[in-house]
């Protein structure tokens, strides 16, 4: 079969025609055509829902009953999965107040631009969306989105003296988004279907559109300057209020947004006159509508802003002196001498780190990796020879290197802390640390330039607890799993199209659907696959695949464990190299024989990697006991 003619012989086998994309024609301001993918919402929703394999109960966010939407836990006082937040039951019981059988589906969207060549002619904006009662492992796996649609390249071939209006940029922008909204809008009312073995209503809502800052004012129509009367999008701050440690903020309702829209005064809210998108898409916040469904997040309030300045002042601060390009190459050393450490053990979840360039360069490195970075950064400034690289630089700059180290220690810890379950009264209680924490950042990392520290993301920052209570512990908010989705849905799809804008988008709807449709039917015969086999489950901790395997030979010892030791290794190049344990593994081994009273000959079998399952994650954990890799030894921890 050819791949087109195996789709649409597959599409017809399984009836999954609702689920191909749609092709629209958008007349844009400068009257040009383009084309938007779209796919069918209620299609989407429903392959999910009647997907066995995604619909299983140990997917389920726990203590959450699907049907009713309600908390099966009556003592739950931690805010985890979205449905302990506080704008749940208020939207449950508004959409879902009519039939008994009604089946609460809060949608949580994603949207945001990605490009796929380094010449951002091939960029593309998909729609994707999850289900709410979903728990955190599977909103982490790509499986669990659907797209809705793709919005192609609307800038194509207009650079930046074109005269094109703002305004009309983002009514061209909110043209193709309508295309998705109105489906959502249409069947807001509800539509039956079985769940389950049950028959029931669904009422789907938008609950939360996860994205970056630049992608949430768009969605609401934002002016996207900082010198507008309100810079940030959901309040009436102005630029001064950007860096208060505790916001005093009035929030922006829709009836604030219908009345300026009726008295054709948009503007003063900071809002673009256009026909938004969104304007009468059901929401989980019935108060601000949309205004309240956008909540900021850490990947890039934190890892792609507020770090990013940290470091740039960082690099003015260690910069200081006589010798600048010295200072900085010994601080990049000494970085990648921590780099080089932190890779030498288990721990889970420790951030990524990078040494592809200066440890100071932050624009070359992810949110996560600047995150890493951050707490490297920390650690050298507990050594010796990072004390004497800030000593000049502190000296000069006023800031002392104790300041800096409990600024990030703060930092980092909240950095962790939001994404945990927490209980509500500590949510409450952690408002005066979140606002030592901005005050923390604004005097140990001074800025003198622009707005110094007048920004948007230390709003966002500032507001994080008000988001939590909302919509529960930040992951449910992240943008970090829709930046990963759209590796799938977009940049994989790349390279199975022409790489022409005008088909672009098209093409990467028509991928989407041919993998749907494979992967559709495969899951279908996969239970077929080794019938004649038998399956060894090997989760169990006793069944581990080890290698480098070698016998430790201890002869006998006097009574204070003095006596010989020789390894006899089963690859022969060790053995050709005369490699030998470590010294502590032949010393442990000793104490552990004369404490019970052995000291004859005995020996050891012993390997030198393995991977052992661990409790705190599913997959096995490659742990290293190595006295030779690479020219080096690696040993391996875990606590």
């Amino acid at each position: 079969y050819h791949r087109k003619e195996l789709t649409k012989t597959l599409s017809q086998l399984y009836n999954l025609h609702d689920l191909q994309p749609a092709l629209h024609n958008v007349t844009l301001s400068d009257s040009s055509v383009v084309t938007v993918p779209v796919f069918n919402v209620k299609a989407v929703i429903l392959s999910i829902l009647h997907d066995h394999n995604r619909m299983n109960p140990s997917n389920f966010a726990p203590g959450y009953d699907i049907f009713t939407g309600t908390s099966t836990d009556p003592n739950h006082h931690h805010l985890n999965e979205i449905h302990t937040g506080m704008l749940w039951n208020t939207a449950r019981n508004f959409y879902c107040h009519g039939p008994i059988n009604a089946f609460p589906l809060a949608l949580v969207c994603f949207y945001d631009k990605t490009h796929t060549d380094l010449y951002g002619s091939l960029p593309c904006a998909p729609f994707v969306m999850t289900f709410s009662f979903f728990n955190e492992r599977a909103h982490g796996s790509d499986a669990f989105y659907g797209v809705l649609g793709y919005i192609p390249n609307l800038t194509y071939g207009l650079g930046k003296s074109s005269i094109k209006d703002p305004r009309d940029k983002l009514q061209d922008e909110h043209n193709c988004l309508k295309l998705i909204t109105d489906q959502i809008r249409e069947l807001a009312v509800g539509f039956e279907t079985n769940v389950l073995g049950r028959n029931v209503i669904i009422k789907p809502w938008i609950h939360i559109i996860a994205g970056d800052t630049s992608g949430h004012n768009n969605i609401i129509g934002q002016f996207n300057s900082s010198n507008s009367m309100y810079p940030y999008r959901d309040c009436t701050c102005c630029l001064s209020q950007m860096s208060d440690p505790i916001p005093q903020c009035n929030l922006i309702t829709m009836s604030d947004f219908h009345a300026a829209k009726a008295d054709n005064c948009l503007h003063n809210l900071s809002l673009h006159s256009i026909d938004n998108a969104f304007e009468n898409v059901p929401f989980g916040d019935l108060v601000h509508g949309i205004f309240g469904c956008v909540p900021a997040e850490m990947l890039h309030v934190s890892g792609n802003g507020i770090m990013q300045y940290q470091l740039d002042v960082v690099n003015a601060i260690i910069s200081s002196g006589t010798n600048k390009r010295d200072t900085l190459h010994r601080l990049d050393v000494l970085h990648q001498n921590l780099v080089k450490d932190a890779s030498l053990q288990s721990e889970r979840d420790m951030p990524r780190t990078s040494d592809r360039n200066g440890v100071t360069d932050g624009t070359k490195m992810s949110a996560s990796e600047r995150v890493g970075n951050l707490f490297l950064l920390l650690c050298a400034m507990h050594t010796e020879t990072g004390k004497g690289l800030f000593a000049t630089g502190c000296s000069e700059s006023g800031i002392t290197l104790q300041q800096m180290k409990d600024c990030l220690k703060l930092q980092l810890g909240f950095e962790q802390w939001v994404n945990d379950s927490n209980a509500l009264s500590d949510i409450d209680r952690a408002q005066p640390l979140l606002a030592d924490l901005i005050i923390r950042i604004k005097t140990s990392f001074p800025q003198s330039t622009g707005n110094q520290w007048c920004l948007p993301k230390i709003h966002s920052l500032s507001k994080m607890l008000h988001y939590m209570r909302n919509f529960g512990k930040a992951k449910n908010f992240s943008g970090q799993v829709g930046e990963r989705v759209l590796k799938s849905i977009v940049k994989d799809h790349a390279q199975q199209t022409q790489r022409r804008v005008n088909v672009f988008a098209s093409q990467c709807a028509e991928c989407e659907f041919e993998s749907f449709v494979i992967q559709y039917a495969y899951n279908d015969i996969s239970n077929c696959f080794g019938e004649q086999y038998h399956l060894q489950q090997n989760a169990s901790p006793e069944i581990v695949n080890a290698r480098g395997k070698h016998v430790i030979s201890l002869s006998a010892c006097d009574h204070r464990g003095r006596g010989d030791c020789t390894v006899a290794w089963s690859d022969r190049t060790r053995g050709s190299t005369q490699t030998s344990v470590h010294e502590l593994i032949t010393h442990t081994l000793r104490t552990y024989a004369i404490s019970n009273g052995w000291n004859l000959p005995f020996v050891v079998h012993g390997f030198t990697s393995a991977y052992i399952n661990v409790e705190s994650t599913d997959k096995a954990v490659l742990f290293h006991a190595n006295p030779l890799v690479y020219g080096s030894e690696r040993y391996h921890f875990c606590m």
